[in-house]
């Protein structure tokens, strides 16, 4: 293959890996009357910030409350592990290395296996959301069957995507901030000196 080729190829493959990126983008400042248009316009021509308004508005502080999740997550697993993983490597316990070959077993372990196991149990137990379901009147149900096309029409796609553009940016730039020292510790122990 040509050097020309390839990178035409690499071009065209990471153009379509961003696109929903650039659709998500593209969408969130699009207005809601033009949100059905046929075809659909690959330009917000006639765009809007209304989504980013209602993003301020409306969901800033459900961001914060994710926002303050996610740093008491960080911040109580360092100072749990931090602690826990010194004994383990410097104390030698008791029992360290079985301990240690524990953790090790369980990162090994998917989620979605640990999920299905869960799962299983729970519908075994027969705990597995039947008491929420039983106390739904059937007229909802029923309302839900009829009205579910229209509540999709009705959505603000443009401050959906707009949520999940001002949800992305701080990821996107920690993942730039990061990369280097990421690649750099993927490939240490790539090649032996």
């Amino acid at each position: 293959m040509t050097r020309h080729l390839r990178t035409a190829v690499g071009v065209l493959l990471t153009a379509v890996m961003l696109f929903p990126v650039y659709w998500m983008i593209n969408v969130s400042f699009t207005k809601d009357t033009d949100m059905r248009a046929s075809p659909p316009h690959l330009f917000p021509f006639d765009d809007t910030i209304e989504g980013y308004r209602a993003v301020l508005d409306q969901r800033l502080p459900y961001l914060g409350t994710s926002l303050l999740v996610g740093l008491g997550t960080v911040v109580l697993t360092v100072v749990l592990a931090a602690p826990a993983g010194y004994a383990l490597a410097k104390l030698r316990p008791a029992g360290g290395p079985a301990i240690s070959f524990i953790l090790l077993i369980a990162q090994m372990i998917p989620g979605i296996i640990m999920a299905m196991g869960f799962y299983a149990i729970y519908l075994k137990a027969g705990v597995l959301f039947t008491a929420f379901m039983a106390g739904i009147p059937d007229e909802l149900s029923q309302a839900a069957a009829i009205y579910h096309y229209i509540g999709n029409n009705n959505q603000q796609w443009n401050a959906i995507m707009a949520t999940a553009v001002v949800a992305s940016v701080p990821a996107t730039i920690l993942l730039i901030i990061a990369q280097r020292y990421v690649a750099a510790g993927v490939t240490a122990g790539a090649v032996k000196d």
